[in-house]
């Protein structure tokens, strides 16, 4: 499940509030990179919203791009429901997850992870279905043409569902 995360620079006032499917993972990756030992303080469990939304709600705070300065209200604050809950984000989650993670799926089509995870703000695009469903099939995962059509269109209200 993909999670926004609090990252603390060891015990430095420095905190990285990011988005991702595996937030230890994650981690791991900026440790390699960091001279402070960064530990996960908090995460919320959600679509990447909730990361723009406390994005915003800690702008005040903001040192550079994703990092903030503590402040205590990070261990306590709650996104409202309707960041939380979007209706498009939970159900391309879902068939996210159901394939595997946006890593086996970008290995499994041949594209950049960062495409897969660009699904999340916008749907999974119909060029990659036939794939994907060939994909369920193989890992008997269940997904459907149905479910990515249904997940496209729950992301694209304004649009007109005729049109497909």
């Amino acid at each position: 499940m993909a999670h926004t995360y609090f990252l603390r620079a060891g015990d430095t006032d420095k905190v990285k509030i990011g988005w991702s499917e595996d937030a230890e993972a994650r981690r791991l990756e900026l440790q390699t990179a960091h001279w402070e030992v960064l530990r996960i303080v908090r995460l919320i469990e959600g679509p990447q919203a909730v990361e723009r939304w406390l994005h915003r709600q800690f702008a005040a705070q903001r040192i550079h791009l994703e990092w903030f300065s503590f402040d205590p209200r990070m261990l306590t604050i709650e996104p409202p429901a309707h960041v939380v809950e979007t209706v498009a984000d939970a159900e391309t989650m879902r068939i996210i997850e159901a394939l595997g993670g946006a890593t086996e799926i970008a290995a499994a089509l041949g594209i950049k992870r960062n495409a897969v995870v660009q699904w999340y703000k916008s749907g999974i695009a119909s060029p990659h279905w036939p794939a994907l469903t060939e994909l369920s099939e193989k890992i008997g995962a269940g997904i459907t043409l149905a479910d990515l059509n249904d997940s496209w269109w729950a992301s694209h209200p304004r649009s007109s569902k005729q049109a497909a």
